[in-house]
């Protein structure tokens, strides 16, 4: 075994978040990309092409992370002005709008679309027409197929590139091209976890739906409003339209990725937390607007937006023309974002689950609620460390009383 690339073999050791930038490096094109058993594609290497230059493990973005960079003070609360923009958006419609800035420099947007076999992938647009794909959140892991050299290629021309994608996908590319380009904006979001594609394959598939009949696909439908979002799935019957809609709460896939049944292992220690990837704009839903900004709320939604460069603040500055704006405390914005901070914790019947999904007949639907409703024993476990727990806050607090008490008292 060669030894520079043992890491990058070793999956589990240093928990590759499949960025790709590896791949589309290796001048020798000894690495492709596989996907294991749970639909997630690693690195693998032909050691019969490798020349051991070791450029794969100097560009991998989970080995040689990014510097955490000093939070801005401000922030912003905005929402598109195009009420249309916000319906077909997860939040409040920002990203179209920056989109549409960048395509009226000439400028070519890269983000992630299904294609036509319903399958998830970065792809690019050069008109705003093609670029409304790129609307909305989707939970999946996109593939990025040949995206960071397609992106190098634009830079190269001189075009203006926006590239938006997971902060990990950022740090991706950012390692893959080396350097800084003025002509590149870089969009990120607060990042709860990447699902695994084939788990959302099984999923619609065991609704009984197939992909031929499949018209459109909305993770953040708005039908019963922004907060109590709806999984949407429209597609024809017999010639029919008929949609499968189900809310956050009530949906099966939802609440599995919510609770991190099938996120990828990565996204468990994720090394692209605190904004160390490196995005010139986070884009967020704004969850503290109740709090923060109660009459600007309207249940249509409200995008939580932080600039972390130049070219991001001049970007946000244009696109205000088109939105309504509220300027706020990024702490403020962040109040019930843990996500960009912390890493989503393993769920305990992760590993159950993925071993039922390959052995089962079950649906995905019941497999899912199979594993995220807690049994009998985990509940009185869990009510039992709730009672613990609460016992032992009294006595640590009778204790503190005690001690503050004797201080006191020596002090006379």
């Amino acid at each position: 075994m060669k030894k520079h690339i043992i890491n990058l073999l070793n999956k589990n050791e240093f928990k590759c978040s499949g960025c790709t930038a590896c791949a589309n490096l290796c001048k020798s094109h000894a690495i492709s990309l596989v996907a294991d058993s749970e639909g997630f594609i690693y690195p693998v290497i032909d050691e019969e092409k490798c020349n051991e230059c070791g450029l794969c493990i100097k560009k991998c973005s989970v080995i040689n992370m990014n510097g955490i960079p000093d939070l801005p003070q401000n922030a912003y609360a905005i929402k598109s002005n195009n009420n249309e923009i916000r319906k077909n958006s997860s939040s409040g419609g920002v990203f179209s709008l920056i989109m549409e800035d960048i395509l009226k420099r000439n400028g070519v947007v890269f983000g992630a679309a299904f294609n036509n076999n319903w399958i998830l992938e970065h792809s690019y647009a050069e008109t705003y027409e093609e670029a409304k794909k790129f609307n909305g959140s989707k939970y999946v892991q996109s593939r990025l197929g040949s995206s960071f050299i397609d992106v190098k290629r634009f830079l190269s021309e001189k075009r203006d590139v926006l590239f938006s994608g997971t902060p990990c996908q950022i740090s991706g590319l950012k390692k893959f091209l080396g350097k800084e380009y003025e002509n590149l904006t870089t969009v990120s979001m607060i990042c709860h976890g990447a699902p695994s594609p084939c788990i959302f394959e099984k999923y619609v598939s065991d609704l009984g739906i197939s992909k031929k009949e499949i018209t459109g696909i909305n993770f953040r439908d708005k039908i019963y409003g922004w907060k109590n979002y709806s999984l949407r799935i429209d597609y024809r019957l017999q010639g029919k339209p008929k949609s499968y809609i189900c809310r956050n709460t009530e949906d099966p896939y939802l609440q599995g990725f919510i609770k991190n049944l099938f996120l990828r292992p990565s996204c468990h220690d994720c090394k692209s937390k605190q904004f160390s990837c490196g995005a010139d704009i986070i884009l967020a839903d704004m969850w503290s607007c109740d709090a923060i900004l109660k009459e600007f709320n309207d249940e249509k939604g409200v995008s939580l937006v932080i600039p972390f460069s130049g070219r991001g603040s001049n970007l946000i500055e244009e696109i205000k023309k088109e939105s309504d704006v509220r300027i706020i405390k990024t702490s403020d914005g962040l109040l019930w974002n843990d996500s960009w901070i912390k890493s989503s914790a393993p769920h305990l019947r992760r590993d159950k689950f993925f071993s039922l999904i390959h052995s089962s007949n079950k649906p995905a639907s019941l497999i899912i609620r199979e594993c995220i409703n807690p049994t009998r024993k985990e509940l009185f476990n869990k009510h039992v460390i709730n009672i613990y727990n609460t016992v032992l806050y009294y006595i640590n607090a009778v204790i503190r009383r005690i001690k503050f008490y004797l201080f006191n008292y020596k002090l006379r």
